[in-house]
């Protein structure tokens, strides 16, 4: 099950069409909330051009759990729904023991409904639908079978946080395989923070190999052919441990291959009504790391999904 919009367990997947700009912003007080568990790594800095700089200073070693919701409000004297706006509540800390701070209400962008007004093919808008305002923002980057990869952004004063966040329909615990072997495949998205090069985005294939068994199995996966802004970095790989599962999720160390030392944490779980689609998150700090504009320590925290 592919989802054309956002988290499947929290909105419909139709489209846009027959309403303006100013009318999805009225609809928006009148809108149902729809609202989903998610999991999250989150890292925060000083602000720099309004981003984290080069250093990153807090972060969410071990990953944070969350609750998104999109509110969905259904365009008079029709049957479609419009995704209006989304929020994202963080229920943990960082290592500092700072709260991460949740987002408030961020509106949809108008443009949807503007093209569709003029008639014009909505997917690509959809493959990268943002939700923001003055302080934050949330930004889909991937999806899959049963699942939705965001990015997150907030600011607070001289500090902004960066994350990305997983959710969507997760297995049902009752219903997770007992044996054999699947592999995932897809891809990888994150940001890194190099001590010299400074922020990038980074992307990867992730593969993510779950062997199951009764009460639960184990899993472990890889990201490669990672790119920063579109550069190849030759020779890098992040390795994710060998983790149990337990349930419909799992959470197990990191490393990355290229690296003189790291380490990391991930954390993801299973989606869909059959477990043909996973998905987590990912924090990476590593120093010695040799890129493509030269040794440096990284840190980076990215999300990864794949399909059966």
């Amino acid at each position: 099950m592919r989802i054309s919009l956002v988290f499947a367990a929290m909105a419909g997947t139709t489209l846009l069409g027959g309403c303006g700009a100013a009318v999805v912003s009225s609809l928006d007080g009148g809108a149902t909330p729809q609202a989903a568990k998610v999991s999250a790594h989150v890292v925060s800095g000083a602000a720099s051009n309004g981003t984290i700089g080069n250093t990153v200073s807090d972060r969410t070693s071990n990953g944070v759990d969350s609750t998104a919701t999109i509110y969905m409000a259904k365009v008079p004297f029709s049957g479609l729904e419009v995704p209006t706006s989304a929020e994202l509540a963080f229920n943990g800390k960082m290592d500092s023991g700072a709260t991460i701070p949740n987002t408030g209400r961020m509106q949809a962008p108008s443009s949807l409904a503007d093209k569709a007004i003029a008639g014009g093919d909505l997917t690509a808008d959809l493959e990268s639908v943002k939700y923001s305002d003055s302080d934050s923002f949330l930004q889909r980057v991937d999806d899959g079978n049963g699942f939705v990869a965001l990015r997150y952004e907030a600011k607070q004063g001289d500090t902004v946080f960066h994350g990305y966040v997983v959710g969507g329909v997760r297995t049902d615990t009752a219903k997770m395989p007992t044996a054999g072997v699947a592999t995932f495949n897809g891809h990888a998205n994150g940001t890194w923070f190099a001590s010299g090069s400074g922020k990038g985005t980074a992307k990867g294939d992730s593969q993510i190999v779950a062997t199951f068994a009764p009460g639960g199995g184990v899993v472990n996966g890889t990201v490669k052919n990672i790119t920063v802004d579109g550069v190849a970095q030759t020779g890098l790989q992040l390795n994710m441990a060998n983790s149990a599962i337990s349930g419909n999720s799992y959470n197990g160390s990191a490393t990355l291959v290229g690296a003189a030392s790291s380490s990391g944490n991930y954390q993801g779980g299973f989606y869909s009504s059959d477990a043909s689609g996973t998905a987590g998150t990912f924090h990476l700090k590593a120093t010695g790391v040799a890129t493509s504009a030269g040794i440096q320590d990284v840190e980076a925290v990215g999300s990864f999904g794949g399909n059966q």
